[in-house]
């Protein structure tokens, strides 16, 4: 069965209950990267964990999935691998490589996911705020890499199982009810995010700014092609600046950005 629900809304309730259970161990508001920006870093919301002189980090990338009750047709190997009805949801397979690779720097990198699908539950869990207990993490440092092709997460009833196909691996599980025990899972905050994208971000700025001074307008057949690259160009530029603003003010606590034209 397709999901009765949309994965913003359910995302948008996950968070604010979460920050409503756990905003004595919070040490600020949880960090939601543009989708320009969440495209490269993987996921949807970045919680900061206080943890005595130092903060840790708990990403979460939230997935709705499809509910299967019956086996049959293809689904044979998904329902077996569950001895009966199971969740699935498809992975994205860069973003699931982006994730993995950030979940090999921090212990704490989820898929968050819910243990039901319809509309009715999900009022029903928003009114007694039972989301965060009805809703399963499963750790991306459990998984491998994915290659080409589609590939498909799925999870028993319960949540106390779940496969990834294909691939043979099973993937272990941490019921959310077990966040109280998982403080000591996320490594202390450090700079993967300067790391994996500062450098990288600030040479290819310099390089498009080159490019984009030695554009030249000789004549108007020219004057198409360079345009359409001059607004290409600006736009990466864009884009870029936005990453650099949003490392500088999570990682380094930077408030503002100056930059020289």
């Amino acid at each position: 069965m397709k999901p009765g629900i949309h994965e913003r809304i359910y995302e948008f309730c996950f968070n604010t209950e979460f920050c409503q259970r756990f905003s004595a161990l919070l040490a600020t508001y949880p960090l939601i990267p543009s989708q320009r920006i969440e495209h490269d870093l993987g996921y949807d919301v970045e919680f900061k964990i206080k943890e005595e002189n130092y903060t840790t980090s708990v990403f979460l990338q939230h997935k709705v999935p499809h509910f299967v009750q019956h086996r049959k047709g293809r689904n044979a190997r998904f329902y077996d691998s569950h001895d009966g009805a199971y969740y699935r949801f498809s992975l994205s397979n860069d973003q699931h490589n982006v994730l993995r690779k950030l979940a090999q720097k921090h212990a704490g990198v989820y898929y968050c996911a819910p243990l039901f699908y319809t509309r009715d539950k999900l009022t029903q869990y928003v009114t007694t705020s039972t989301i965060y207990t009805n809703s399963v993490w499963l750790p991306l440092r459990s998984t491998n890499l994915v290659g080409s092709g589609t590939h498909n997460l799925t999870y028993s009833v319960d949540g106390s199982l779940a496969h990834i196909h294909s691939e043979t691996d099973q993937v272990s599980i941490i019921k959310l009810t077990d966040f109280e025990n998982l403080k000591n899972l996320p490594v202390p905050r450090e700079s993967y995010l300067a790391q994996a994208y500062s450098e990288n971000t600030l040479n290819e700025m310099g390089s498009l700014a080159d490019e984009l001074m030695e554009l030249t307008f000789p004549n108007s057949e020219a004057v198409s092609g360079q345009m359409n690259r001059h607004y290409e160009i600006v736009d990466r530029l864009e884009k870029s600046t936005e990453k650099i603003q949003y490392i500088l003010g999570n990682i380094y606590d930077v408030s503002w950005l100056l930059l020289r034209s």
